[in-house]
C-alpha cells in the first residue's frame, strides 16, 4: 500500500517510511501481491468482490485522508 500511496503522491507515515527503508522493495512487493491473487482466486466470486472493494475503499480513504 505504501508504494501506492507514494505513487499518487500521499506522503507516508514514518513506520511505512521505516518498511520502505528497510529493504522492502518492487520485488518483495510483487510476491506480495502474488500471494493476495492466490488467495482471492480461492475464494467463492461474490466473497472475492466484496473483499476487492474493501480494500479499494479503504486505499481510496487513505488517499483522501493524506490529501
Amino acid at each position: 500500500m505504501a508504494h501506492t500511496l507514494t505513487t499518487f503522491g500521499a506522503d507516508l507515515e514514518p513506520d511505512e517510511k521505516h518498511d520502505l527503508g528497510a529493504g522492502y522493495g518492487e520485488d518483495d512487493f510483487a510476491i506480495d501481491c502474488g500471494v493476495l491473487a492466490r488467495y482471492r482466486a480461492s475464494l467463492e466470486p461474490e466473497r472475492r468482490e466484496r473483499e476487492q472493494h474493501g480494500l479499494m475503499r479503504r486505499l481510496y480513504g487513505e488517499l483522501e485522508r493524506r490529501g
